[in-house]
């Protein structure tokens, strides 16, 4: 999964998490989350990828997700 904060903004680094399962964090120039990418994790909740990625989300924004199939959305 990935979860796009700031599809706006450009990765300026990503910082490695873990390689596996795979956890990573894309981080603008100015430090700010752009996106959290996560593959391999047993389980697929916002709120779950988060927390092992260490990034804060408002329970707002973990009750207005939504997952859409990769096919839908291409």
């Amino acid at each position: 999964m990935y979860v796009y904060f700031r599809p706006e903004a450009k990765v300026a680094r990503t910082v490695n998490k873990s390689t596996w399962p795979v956890l990573n964090i894309d981080l603008a120039a100015d430090g700010s989350v752009v996106g959290v990418e996560a593959v391999g994790l047993p389980e697929f909740t916002l709120n779950y990828v988060m927390d092992k990625a260490g990034v804060k989300i408002p329970p707002s924004m973990a009750r207005q997700a939504r997952y859409p199939h990769a096919e839908m959305s291409a």
